[in-house]
């Protein structure tokens, strides 16, 4: 099982290799929140409190990202990538209400995205001037609600959170 999983780490990895650098940053992030959902599922704990326990650093990850991005120069939109994390977070808030038997589920939803979001990287040149300044602090402050939310304010924030952050 572990050599399964070594591979598909590897994988993964390889596919956010070479992409711009705020997409690439966001999929980390998503590949991160993966690795904390397998690994406390392993040690038994809800999906709630998984996400919960991914959050904060969510929330921080997010936060950097903006601060980056604040320096780089003037502000723009990347529909695509909202379009792409609002998808998740919806996703996310659905199976989050139905209950921890559908982690499993969107687990192999999310590995699906993960070429899906490859390409979305590759398609923005490495020295893009998208910075989505926006994007990556309604991120940081939707993963910090999250980090303190209760099992049955969680899916409400995070829906709310991708309507936020749809494009419009």
């Amino acid at each position: 099982m572990s050599t399964v999983k070594s591979q598909l780490d590897r994988e993964l990895e390889q596919l956010l290799v070479g992409t711009n650098a705020q997409r690439r940053r966001a999929g980390q992030a998503l590949y991160h929140f993966y690795r904390t959902l397998i690994f406390w599922q392993n040690k038994g704990h809800t999906f709630h409190d998984s996400v919960r326990a991914w959050s904060a650093g969510g929330a921080a990850i997010f936060d950097s990202i903006a601060g980056t991005l604040a320096e780089l120069g003037d502000p723009s939109r990347d529909e695509q990538l909202r379009r792409f994390m609002a998808l998740v977070l919806h996703r996310l808030a659905d199976d989050l209400e139905r209950g921890d038997h559908t982690r499993t589920s969107f687990l192999r939803w999310i590995e699906s995205r993960f070429p899906e979001l490859t390409a979305m990287m590759k398609e923005e040149a490495d020295d893009s001037t998208v910075y989505d300044v926006d994007l990556a602090v309604d991120l940081s402050e939707l993963f910090t609600l999250c980090a303190g939310a209760d099992a049955g304010e969680t899916s409400a924030v995070l829906r709310a959170g991708a309507e936020r952050i749809r494009p419009d």
